[in-house]
């Protein structure tokens, strides 16, 4: 790439070094054709551009989505860490109480067998028999009946109590353990979606990376287009100039040979009349020395033809003719040959009145706007002076203008001098908008009509800052 932009400055600048250039002798087209070819890649190239920006901000917006996520599921594991922790602390407080329990219980059931291994230590059933029944009074036996009912329902309340209470210290650690290790279980879903997220988000960055790294090779590519599309605009300006100096000069040299000619066909003229009025007329009157009459009429002179000098018609000449000649006199306008002649010079003069006459002055820029456009599409042939046959950009404003009787310059670089000066600001249809080496008609809006080059021809619709105003002419008021 680096290389063909080389090639193109190269290329502007021997261009802008060459004094002579034969017209076609580069071709426009190519140059115009590769500038066209590459605005098309970097307006595509802009496209990817585009693409790759939404590309990147949507991995963006999806890496900002897995940093919640990722805060989020930290956020629940550190939670669950804590109800974990406070689930543990709770199934050791838990176990304690069970210890206490199952020591209370064991101290009311070791309790309770010492009573009875007292019991049938002393004789069993029947020992408790005799010890209610002895000889003893009726209230002795029912105090001692009492008695033992009493230790037999505090020994079954206390074993009863103290049995439940086991178990429910033994449900509640049942509980608080498995309600531990639904923690654990979701701690390990939890740790198991951040490592999912942070795996995502290191793709996610590494193809935000990607983006950034295409995008940055894009944007270079783009600039390199850039500058080459700078380079090939101004190589193609310069040769345009070149073609339309050399086309002006080519101009300018027929014109002078056009004007030399007409000058030595007019000193030729000038010097054969002159000779012609020098060289004496001889002509046969008729009689010989003695009078005698031969019916001579053979004139000799310088090849015009010529009347009687004499004008009158009295009988001694007759010159070939009968009586009815009369008196002609040269140019008098007598006679069917005068009458032609003067018919003859009627047409000379009709033609050359019409030859030197316009179409009269235009009543509004406006008017110049509406001939102009008549003519869009036509070619473009430098040195051109033919609205529909081919003409340049200052031919195109040199020949609008003459359809409308006002002669303006017909090279680009004195129209910059024509009419009057005007801002762009106020720029009015038909002024004329000078550029370097470049002029065009102002439409309005913005926007000129102008013989453009050889690939587009005579165009409107241009914006008339696609380049750098040197000068606005108003020549119409």
């Amino acid at each position: 790439m680096k290389k063909k932009f080389a090639k193109y400055i190269i290329l502007a600048a021997v261009l802008a070094s060459t004094q002579v250039l034969p017209v076609g002798a580069v071709t426009m087209g190519e140059l115009v054709q590769q500038k066209n070819e590459t605005t098309a890649n970097l307006e595509k190239l802009q496209g990817n551009i585009r693409t790759l920006e939404k590309q990147k901000k949507e991995i963006t917006g999806e890496i900002d989505s897995l940093d919640a996520k990722l805060v989020t599921s930290i956020a629940a594991i550190n939670k669950l860490s804590d109800k974990i922790e406070n689930k543990e602390k709770d199934i050791n407080t838990t176990t304690l109480n069970l210890a206490d329990a199952e020591e209370r219980e064991d101290t009311c059931y070791n309790a309770m067998k010492k009573r009875i291994q007292y019991i049938y230590e002393s004789g069993g059933t029947t020992g408790m028999t005799l010890a209610l029944f002895a000889k003893s009074s009726i209230t002795d036996l029912v105090s001692k009946a009492d008695l033992a009912q009493d230790m037999y329902d505090y020994d079954r309340k206390c074993l009863n109590e103290y049995a439940d209470a086991v178990q429910a210290v033994k449900d509640l650690k049942q509980e608080q353990e498995t309600q531990k290790a639904e923690f654990e279980t979701m701690k390990e879903e939890q740790e198991d979606e951040k490592s999912n997220l942070e795996k995502l988000k290191k793709e996610a960055k590494a193809t935000s990376a990607d983006y950034d790294k295409e995008l940055a090779e894009a944007q270079d590519k783009a600039l390199e287009y850039q500058e080459l599309i700078t380079a090939q605009n101004q190589a193609i300006q310069e040769l345009e100039a070149i073609q339309r100096r050399a086309a002006e000069e080519a101009a300018a040299r027929k014109a002078a040979a056009e004007a030399a000619a007409y000058e030595q066909a007019q000193q030729a003229a000038a010097a054969a009349a002159a000779e012609a009025e020098a060289e004496p007329e001889t002509y046969d009157t008729g009689y010989e020395e003695d009078n005698s009459y031969t019916g001579g009429a053979d004139y000799e002179d310088s090849g015009e033809d010529m009347t009687d000098q004499s004008g009158y018609d009295d009988g001694d000449y007759d010159g070939g003719s009968d009586d009815s000649d009369s008196y002609v006199s040269e140019g008098s306008g007598s006679g069917s040959g005068s009458g032609s002649a003067g018919s003859s010079s009627d047409s000379s003069s009709g033609s050359s009145a019409s030859s030197g006459s316009s179409s009269g002055s235009a009543s509004s820029g406006q008017d110049v706007i509406d001939y102009a456009m008549q003519f869009v599409g036509n070619d473009y042939v430098y040195g051109g002076n033919s609205l529909t046959d081919g003409v340049d950009c200052s031919g195109f404003v040199n020949q609008v203008y003459s359809h409308f009787g006002y002669d303006v310059a017909r090279q680009s670089s004195e129209l910059r001098s024509s009419g009057t000066e005007v801002s762009y600001a106020d720029a009015q249809p038909g002024d004329i908008v000078c550029y370097s080496g470049h002029v065009g008609l102002y439409m309005g809006d913005g926007q000129i009509v102008h013989a453009s080059d050889p690939t587009r021809g005579i165009i409107s619709g241009t914006d008339a800052t696609y380049d750098d105003i040197l000068s606005v002419r108003r020549v119409v008021d």
